[in-house]
């Protein structure tokens, strides 16, 4: 099947406008284009990759909203004019959803480290790591470093509304060339499934936390979710007639 659309996206060209089209479009420095295995790979990688981290984040999510009632209450107040069918380019474009959902990848990033196959001999503090060695930068580790971060363990998006952040303080998805494909999609994903949930469900429903939660980690695969879970209590309508 994999290797079916791998043909399609070739007859079709980069007309198709999506990764893969873009991947076949693509060339190596001498100007070849990209073999069949390495473009089913990246189809299998961004299938998977794609399919878990879109699902562990809300869950972080919506365990931060619900420790404390202020950035839940900004969230909702933000999302309320766009009313109860809201235009998905619209929740996209919120920028303290956008915040929050930085905020929560900051706190436990997709992918918590970034790994790099070294193709020559490097120096790094004062070390000679020769090349063919597998070395890797932790996103997890970065983003809590509090010279960055102040209070580097408390939810608060209004740090991505105050500061930019350089690409290597902040990779929730990789970074540099090899950065994960899909990283954009997933940023705008989890935005619209965060936006709707918030906006549909839980302006209409009482939502409420049956737990304060365990905040600590548990790797599940190569992402961190939840010790405990998330649960939570709905109960409708929000505002009683």
């Amino acid at each position: 099947m994999l290797r079916q659309a791998v043909a399609r996206a070739r007859a079709e060209g980069a007309a198709r406008g999506d990764v893969l089209g873009r991947l076949v479009a693509a060339r190596h420095e001498d100007g070849s284009a990209m073999s069949e295995a390495p473009l089913v790979d990246n189809l299998i990688t961004t299938a998977i990759a794609g399919h878990e981290t879109s699902v562990v984040p809300p869950c972080w999510a919506l365990h931060w909203l619900h420790s404390g009632p202020d950035g839940l209450a900004r969230l909702l107040d933000e999302l309320a004019p766009l009313g109860p069918d809201p235009d998905p380019l619209a929740v996209a474009g919120l920028p303290y959803l956008d915040a929050v959902v930085r905020e929560v990848l900051r706190l436990w990033p997709a992918v918590t480290d970034v790994n790099r196959v070294l193709a020559k001999p490097m120096q790094l503090g004062g070390w000679e790591i020769p090349a063919g060695l597998t070395v890797a930068a932790s996103a997890a580790i970065l983003h809590h470093d509090p010279e960055l971060y102040p209070e580097p363990d408390r939810f608060r998006p209004e740090r991505f509304l105050e500061s930019r952040f350089a690409p290597w303080e902040y990779f929730p998805f990789g970074g540099g060339q090899r950065m994960g494909p899909g990283a954009r999609f997933s940023l705008s994903e989890l935005k619209l499934l965060l936006g709707m949930l918030l906006g549909v469900l839980l302006a209409r429903c009482r939502v409420t936390a049956l737990a304060p939660g365990d905040p600590r980690p548990k790797r599940v695969g190569f992402l961190v979710s939840p010790r405990a879970g998330v649960p939570l209590r709905s109960e409708g309508p929000r505002h009683a007639a």
